[in-house]
């Protein structure tokens, strides 16, 4: 067995850091802590596979260990008051490890990335403007959340629109209103949607054999593991105004926000559901903005230049477009595995190719160009979709 392996295996034993975690009875940061200590010691005995690529020589283990004590140093002078320390140390800390930051910083070609946004109105939404991120205009309706800080308007995806559903607390379909972005543009995302179940891709068509990501991404995850650990976590109290598993995410966006060039969103997976494949269907992507975040009016001109998307078109009249063949991929039944599914959620993530929720995606992607275009634009008479629209 490969080395890389064999710690991967080591990792996942007990599952011990199966996503998403939560808080023991002690709280968060008591949790926090141990799942570092219990990650250290599994690391310290493959010290000797990953010293070569270690800053300064020194055992991994320990390097592993500094990044962890920091973490929590830095959540503690945070709870102490000492906010503007407490970020001036988080971004010392990620400054000094930019090297494994990057290794794990996707770059995007154009259009080679689908994003939905998902918003529930009770009344009819159709204009572009409706589906963006929050104008700063309206700034004060920004709540901080896991990757949000308060008063900051940010653009968040999800993968899919069963994910962004999920994020919004499984409101009334209904009254959905979805909108499909692609980017025209090259971006910069750092990708937390890893666990030590998904370091092995999905298998290749051609040999079944599954791909791995690089041995200096898995390198640079195992390294930074302590920061993504620490933003793995489910709140605990649901309805709290303050919630200590944000502290670091929230960091680390503000961190991201200021980088100008180097990064422009973080992906990472949704609290909502468990994730042990590759192709999960729950990950979230957040871009905060970049120009203009101080201003009063309108949204963000990088983000606005970034993407083209169509305008939100509501679940409803999505289903009534012509359907085209879909090609699911999926040939299983449910009842074939029903066994050893244990919740409605299992068998969605199993067969979610099968589900209405991709049947939407499918069909928005079908008439992309046309849904591109806002109700003025388009054009009057379009054989095939006269009679719905």
């Amino acid at each position: 067995m490969d080395s890389l392996d064999e710690i991967i295996e080591a990792l996942k034993f007990k599952n011990t850091f199966q996503y998403p975690l939560e808080s023991l009875k002690d709280g968060y940061l008591e949790t926090l802590q141990k799942r570092l200590d219990e990650y250290v010691n599994r690391i310290e005995k493959f010290d000797n596979i990953l010293i070569s690529e270690d800053i300064n020589h020194s055992k991994p283990s320990s390097s592993i260990k500094a990044m962890g004590d920091e973490v929590i140093e830095v959540i503690r002078l945070y709870l102490s008051g000492k906010v503007e320390e407490a970020y001036r140390r988080f971004s010392e800390l990620l400054n000094r490890n930019r090297a494994y930051i990057d290794n794990l910083t996707l770059h995007i070609e154009n259009e080679k990335e689908v994003f939905f946004r998902v918003r529930y109105s009770e009344k009819d939404i159709t204009d572009k403007k409706d589906i963006f991120h929050i104008p700063f205009s309206l700034r004060h309706l920004v709540d901080t959340m896991r990757y949000s800080i308060a008063g900051v308007p940010c653009l968040y995806f999800g993968n899919t629109i069963y994910d962004c559903w999920l994020e919004m607390e499984k409101p009334e379909l209904n009254k959905l209103y979805i909108s499909k972005f692609k980017n025209i543009k090259e971006i910069k995302i750092l990708d937390f949607a890893m666990t030590f179940h998904t370091l092995k891709k999905i298998p290749n068509i051609e040999d079944q054999h599954p791909e791995q990501y690089s041995r200096g991404t898995i390198k640079s995850f195992l390294r930074l593991y302590p920061l993504i650990l620490s933003c793995s976590f489910k709140k605990q109290n649901t309805n709290a105004k303050f919630n200590i598993e944000y502290i670091i995410p929230n960091m680390l966006l503000q961190w991201i926000s200021n980088e100008k060039e180097h990064i422009d969103g973080i992906r990472y997976f949704s609290t909502k559901m468990k994730h042990e494949r590759y192709d999960s269907i729950g990950i979230n992507t957040v871009f905060p903005p970049k120009e203009n975040k101080d201003s009063m009016e309108g949204f963000c001109p990088r983000l606005k230049n970034t993407f083209k998307f169509t305008a939100p078109i509501s679940w409803s009249m999505i289903n009534t477009l012509p359907l085209k063949d879909i090609d699911t991929g999926q040939n299983n039944s449910v009842r074939e595995t029903e066994k050893i599914l244990q919740s409605v959620d299992e068998v969605i993530d199993s067969h979610y190719k099968m589900t209405k929720f991709y049947q939407v995606e499918n069909n928005i992607d079908n008439y992309f160009e046309f849904l591109e275009l806002d109700n003025k634009q388009r054009p009057k008479k379009i054989s095939l979709l006269d009679e719905w629209f």
